[in-house]
């Protein structure tokens, strides 16, 4: 007997509701009712509450004039996102994969989604301290390093628009609480190209964030390093924010932005650049653990 929650019932519903976007073409742009349920050979009812919802999502609209349904802002959005994120994914997957290597530390690239950060990219710490954080999942962009620095693109107004309350949500006790402390670190942001969390997202870990931009020199994403407390001293953050910046600067490079003030243009460079400001390998720089125990942190808060 099939229940409601019947895995297999939701799967033929879902299969019927993808089968109902795909009649949208170029060459049929637009579609009645009436050929949708003659298309898909579906009760007139079922397809009606299909188009209902569809609709009420944004991944179709219904003109009020001819009564006719197209591809809404919602299906034109993920579309887009396919090219969006296929660009970022070749352009920052060997700079992220590159600075993981030189550092050891864990790296991310994520993009600006509402009030969200989306990870899209991430390399994990070759330490034995680390915290799982999956591709595709979701924080809030003023708690870490990296929502920080795709904020800092914004404008003040903008950032309202985000933020209507004044108060934030906060995670840990270093969280930027109010939308007037959030907006003063943007603008000391904008100026030093570089964002930073100290444990505002996961007590002991410090984050580092930078911008990057495509060919219109617009922020499409950002990098960032998660480190834990106890592994950065001043010359090490000193090292990191050169080489964060100098990395979010190649990947914008490798979107195709030509700013004149982008040294690094392939990741040779930024190799050589790192061996030659001879930093001593973290290991070496890594405080030893309790009892040498292997220690892994797994939080729903995410990382820098």
């Amino acid at each position: 007997m099939k229940t409601d929650s019947d895995p297999k019932r939701y799967c033929k519903s879902l299969t019927k509701g993808l089968s109902l976007l795909q009649l949208f073409t170029s060459e049929s742009p637009e579609l009645s009712a009436s050929q949708i349920v003659v298309q898909l050979e579906l009760h007139k009812t079922t397809t009606y509450r299909m188009l209902a919802a569809f609709c009420e999502q944004g991944f179709l609209v219904r003109s009020e004039v001819s009564g006719k349904y197209s591809i809404g802002p919602a299906l034109y959005i993920l579309g887009s996102l396919y090219q969006y994120t296929n660009d970022l994914q070749k352009a920052g997957g060997p700079v992220i994969k590159l600075i993981n290597e030189l550092t050891c530390e864990c790296t991310n690239l994520g993009t600006l989604s509402g009030t969200d950060v989306v990870y899209m990219l991430r390399e994990e710490s070759k330490h034995e301290f680390r915290w799982s954080r999956p591709i595709g999942s979701t924080m809030p962009a003023h708690a870490s390093a990296l929502g920080k620095a795709l904020l800092s693109a914004l404008s003040d107004s903008e950032v309202d628009e985000r933020f209507p309350n004044e108060a934030l949500p906060v995670l840990t006790k270093n969280t930027v609480a109010t939308r007037t402390d959030l907006k003063r670190e943007l603008q000391e942001i904008r100026q030093s190209g570089v964002s930073f969390d100290p444990e505002g997202c996961i007590p002991m870990v410090f984050g580092l964030g930078s911008a990057v931009s495509n060919h219109h020199r617009h922020t499409v994403a950002a990098i960032s390093i998660s480190v834990p407390v106890f592994r950065l001293d001043d010359t090490k953050r000193e090292f990191l924010v050169k080489l964060l910046h100098m990395a979010a600067r190649l990947v914008s490079y490798r979107l195709g932005c030509r700013d004149q003030d982008i040294p690094i243009h392939t990741l040779d460079q930024l190799r050589a650049w790192w061996e030659q400001a001879q930093i001593p390998p973290a290991d070496a720089r890594a405080s030893p653990l309790p009892n040498d125990a292997p220690v892994r942190i797994n939080s729903e808060l995410g990382d820098g």
